[in-house]
């Protein structure tokens, strides 16, 4: 079974203000999506400072044994801030790289926070003490997750909770969703994770020098990924052959040239693997909706300097490339097969 665990503050612990309800928001995700969870949330907790921070609850769990990671914290860090807005960038960046060294392949949410109108503040742009706001950390978070390549769900655009209903989505008025909002809240960050759910991550070369083992993995997971679409078509759209293990054997320790051959012919094998997907999807009119233009090709560029951070600069990129084009692709059917 799919399992997910959460770590978070008092609104995923289930306060509603005034008592604990008795499926908080995480278990309410879990009946929705048929998953198993941990919700290990802890009222009164942070990104940044205090007991039992983001960073601390990252070292005291094991994410390899999770399949999704869903993240809610915010607003004590701004009510009761513990820094700058840069000091929480910091943490939050600490506590998802460290879940990304735990498990590559863990899909991570980030929630970001619902509005908070302690301390008589009104508006997402009314600055704490520390001279920042609600919005400034809202972008903050952004920014991180989207630098450790983690998916988030902001609630601005489409706010849940506002200052004009607070006394009614809010159990004390101020900060602690009502049970009714609760359930509206894991409705959609149940629907926001099973978006997460068809889109694919791929692992980034670091600053080591196992870049065909990098290159090895991650060839694997495209290809599982691809498969994994395939059987998503009527089976008179798919190949009648479709192989998920890599088309070349990993080298192991063996000549850098030999590795780099291997990372050049592995990536251009991959492309024509998209390709050939992209292809039935056209032929089958499994696109864009808005146009039904056919999906481009995928042309793939292999690192080819001879410096690690051209071989590091260059393989990130064909992996934002892939990620970005297999992601379209998921979108396209799992829109046709809806």
């Amino acid at each position: 079974m799919t399992k997910m665990i959460c770590l978070g503050d008092s609104i995923m612990q289930g306060w509603d203000g005034h008592k604990s309800v008795a499926t908080p928001i995480p278990q309410m995700i879990g009946q929705i999506n048929g998953w198993q969870v941990d919700n290990k949330a802890i009222g009164g907790t942070n990104f940044l400072g205090g007991d039992n921070p983001f960073t601390q609850m990252v070292e005291k769990n094991h994410f390899e044994n999770y399949d999704y990671v869903l993240i809610g914290y915010g607003v004590n860090d701004f009510s009761y801030p513990s820094g700058s807005i840069d000091d929480e960038k910091r943490a939050i960046n600490q506590g998802l790289q460290a879940i990304r060294a735990a498990n590559p392949l863990v899909k991570i949410l980030v929630e970001l926070p619902t509005q908070d109108f302690r301390n008589n503040v009104i508006s997402l742009t009314a600055k704490n003490g520390r001279g920042w706001s609600q919005d400034d950390l809202c972008n903050a978070i952004i920014e991180v997750a989207k630098e450790n390549d983690c998916a988030y769900y902001d609630w601005r655009p489409a706010p849940l909770i506002t200052y004009l209903n607070r006394t009614t989505t809010l159990g004390d008025s101020e900060v602690h969703p009502t049970l009714a909002t609760m359930q509206a809240m894991a409705k959609v960050l149940a629907d926001a994770l099973s978006l997460v759910a068809r889109q694919i991550t791929l692992k980034r070369l670091d600053d080591t020098f196992l870049f065909s083992e990098n290159v090895a993995i991650n060839a694997t997971t495209v290809l599982t990924f691809i498969k994994s679409l395939y059987d998503q078509l009527p089976p008179f759209f798919r190949p009648k052959t479709f192989d998920a293990k890599p088309a070349y054997a990993y080298p192991g320790d063996s000549s850098d040239r030999l590795r780099r051959q291997y990372m050049i012919k592995e990536l251009l094998s991959l492309g024509l693997a998209i390709n050939q997907l992209i292809s039935v999807c056209n032929k089958y009119h499994v696109v864009n909706p808005e146009g039904f233009k056919p999906t481009s090709m995928i042309s793939m560029d292999p690192p080819r300097g001879l410096t690690f951070d051209d071989v590091k600069d260059g393989l990130n990129r064909e992996y934002q490339k892939i990620e970005n084009k297999l992601n379209e692709m998921s979108e396209y059917i799992a829109n046709f097969a809806s």
